[in-house]
Order: structure tokens, then C-alpha cells, then sequence
């Protein structure tokens, strides 16, 4: 379903508790489609969105209309996925062990 795009396109800011600030400017809002700029701190996302239930994401970040003029900006914290060790299958019983290369001179 569209979206009216007066009510997103333009420059939103604002701070984060720890003080950081931010940046959100909207444009191209088109349907249900927008391009949008996040910066904070030196980071810098660029993304094409789709707006669904008042809100979008660009990265980790959630942007949520809550009134005219109005929105609410989360962050999403996720953990990198914890490296599991590379380990060779054991060998069965009679098993043959893959052959050697060597090299020839």
C-alpha cells in the first residue's frame, strides 16, 4: 500500500541516550519505496527501503513513524554468529587414509 510521502521525505535528527547524534534524510518516496541516509558518529548507510507498517530498516537501525512530524529511531544489537572449530571427521575403523602427495623432482 502507498504512503503518503509528505510525512517521511525530509531531514530527520536526533540523539541517542549515550549522546551520539544522528541523521536520517528520506527522499524519493515513491509507493511504498524511499531512498534513505542514515549518519552517525562517521557511519554512513545509504539504502533503498520499503516502508511497511509505518517503519522501515536501513542496517541495524529501525525507523518507526509514531505521528506527523514524529518517529522513533531503534538500533537492533545482534551477535556475529561465534566461529565453531574445524575439525577432521574420525577415522573409522579399516579406514584408509587419503593418499599423501608428494612432490617429484
Amino acid at each position: 500500500m502507498a504512503v503518503d510521502p509528505t510525512l517521511y521525505q525530509g531531514g530527520w535528527s536526533g540523539k541517542y541516550a549515550n549522546g551520539k547524534l544522528f541523521t536520517v534524510s528520506v527522499s524519493n518516496v515513491e509507493g511504498f519505496r524511499a531512498k534513505v541516509r542514515y549518519q552517525s558518529e562517521g557511519v554512513n548507510k545509504y539504502q533503498d527501503v520499503l516502508i511497511k507498517d509505518n517503519a522501515f530498516r536501513i542496517g541495524d537501525t529501525k525507523f518507526t513513524l509514531t505521528g506527523n512530524g514524529k518517529a522513533q529511531i531503534k538500533n537492533v544489537v545482534t551477535t556475529p554468529p561465534r566461529a565453531r572449530p574445524i575439525s577432521t571427521p574420525p577415522t573409522r575403523p579399516g579406514a584408509v587414509d587419503p593418499p599423501k602427495l608428494r612432490r617429484s623432482i
